[in-house]
């Protein structure tokens, strides 16, 4: 329900935004290709039997010595992993957004994980992605959060199901590219064709006046 509410209001902004700026044509191109990836989504997961997976997803700002947040299913990342097929392990212990327990991470013990990075230049050892970042440092910082106590254990670090997306991604019109690599990491045969980098990339070609670089997604090799 929350993210229904975010896409409406994401729709709507952009089409109001067309009007004052009198480029209603232009904003309904994005609206197009907005509704267009994310119903490719939502029809793919309305047709599969599968048993959602359970994901943890937490954010990286505080490095690996300290948990970050992480999100109820009601609220931004937390919302999307449930509309993306999910079993978010912290629906019903948390409500917004807190750090989870790390017991309670170990005993829920999650197929999946998900980080998300962006630039928190206060905590170097933050999870970095978006601009200016590269492969091999992101990589680096996204394994040192699995070198926690107890995470060894853990069945996502051992299957390496470890991922991590730019933090930005859910809260913008190309949010459709953070729902695609969602249900992608969840549903891997699914969405075997679908390629989220490629959504993203092609978002900033068709309507941003500046070009797309760093890492914005990715696995843990």
């Amino acid at each position: 329900m929350f993210l229904l509410i975010i896409m409406h209001k994401l729709l709507k902004t952009t089409e109001l935004l067309g009007k004052i700026f009198n480029q209603e044509e232009r904003a309904n191109e994005i609206i197009d290709f907005y509704t267009s990836k994310t119903n490719e989504v939502k029809n793919r997961l309305s047709e599969t039997e599968k048993e959602k997976p359970s994901v943890y997803i937490e954010v990286g700002s505080k490095g690996p010595a300290e948990y970050g947040n992480s999100y109820g299913d009601s609220v931004m990342w937390g919302a999307l992993a449930k509309d993306s097929g999910g079993d978010n392990i912290a629906a019903g212990i948390i409500n917004t957004w807190e750090p989870i327990n790390p017991e309670f991470l170990l005993r829920a013990n999650p197929d999946y994980i998900i980080m998300t990075g962006s630039y928190w230049p206060a905590t170097p050892d933050s999870l970095r992605l978006g601009f200016l970042s590269t492969e091999e440092a992101s990589q680096e910082l996204l394994k040192s959060f699995t070198q926690r106590s107890g995470w060894e254990g853990l069945k996502a670090v051992e299957n390496k199901n470890v991922y991590a997306i730019h933090h930005g991604l859910g809260r913008e019109m190309y949010d459709c590219a953070a729902t695609e690599f969602f249900a992608k990491v969840l549903y891997t045969e699914e969405f075997a064709d679908i390629n989220p980098m490629a959504t993203l990339q092609e978002y900033y070609d068709r309507f941003l006046p500046f070009d797309l670089s760093g890492v914005w997604m990715m696995q843990l090799k």
